[in-house]
């Protein structure tokens, strides 16, 4: 993965004008970290976190996130528009990470391939506790030691569904108040952004064979972002449904997915 630029992470000054805070960029020594690995360990990586770790190179947007909140429905759990409601999904979330369809202490004495099989645990134990479920004050919760160690030594487990809950429960402690964003900012920003950008041609998204957040900046590139906290919430309130981009491709077929304005009617 190459490194986007050597954009350096901004302090946050005690603002109360400011009640939001998200994961807003990629630590210089995350960088430094996943290239030292070399070729061979991200690979190993890949199979356990799919494309994943591709959200190192998106640019965060903290207005984005904060002005979701203002149509956020934590009843229901989906964003309440003008005339149509949204969520993120599972078969979203998948798509995005590569993840498909959702379904040992260290020692000196070990060999130098123990040593590596170790790094790579921990790598993915702190990416997961920094880009993926955040703590404030950079806090990691250990037990996802133990989800990684889940997704090492069996199969057919996924964390989308951990990834998918924590985003919305973050989204419903923020809209109450909370200051911190604990869920994944970055895909939250992504999936949003895709729905909101209609593309020349429909794109045909296929589970577990693109990396769709490496490329998502190049899909999207066309589209002008708003500027600014008040910018982006007037532009959800502008949004109608025949604005927005709509992943059918990314629903199973067999499933009911669609339903006009008119009448109800199955789509498989």
């Amino acid at each position: 993965m190459v490194h986007p630029g050597r954009r350096k992470c901004q302090k946050r000054k005690k603002d109360l004008n400011v009640p939001l805070w998200v994961i807003d960029c990629t630590p210089l020594h995350w960088w430094a970290w996943w290239n030292d690995m070399g070729l061979l360990q991200p690979d190993i990586i890949f199979k356990y976190l799919g494309f994943l770790t591709r959200i190192m190179q998106v640019e965060p947007k903290r207005d984005v996130i904060e002005a979701l909140l203002s149509f956020w429905d934590s009843t229901n759990n989906v964003f309440h528009f003008s005339n149509f409601e949204m969520t993120p999904t599972l078969e979203e979330i998948a798509g995005f990470t590569g993840f498909g369809k959702f379904g040992r202490t260290l020692n000196n004495k070990e060999s130098f391939e123990t040593w590596k099989e170790h790094r790579r645990l921990a790598f993915m134990v702190a990416f997961l506790g920094t880009m993926v479920f955040p703590r404030r004050g950079g806090k990691i919760n250990i037990h996802l030691a133990e989800v990684v160690n889940v997704l090492i030594e069996k199969n057919n487990y996924t964390i989308v569904l951990m990834i998918l809950t924590d985003i919305y429960r973050a989204l419903t402690y923020c809209q109450k108040g909370k200051r911190f964003f604990e869920g994944c900012n970055i895909l939250l920003q992504v999936w949003i952004v895709e729905h909101l950008y209609q593309p020349p041609t429909v794109a045909r998204f296929i589970q577990d064979r693109s990396d769709y957040i490496t490329s998502h900046a190049k899909r999207v590139a066309k589209y002008r972002c708003s500027e600014g906290l008040n910018a982006w919430v007037e532009h959800f309130r502008s949004q109608t449904e025949d604005k927005i981009t709509w992943n059918y491709p990314w629903f199973p077929w067999e499933e009911i997915i669609h339903m006009s304005s008119d009448r109800p009617f199955f789509y498989y």
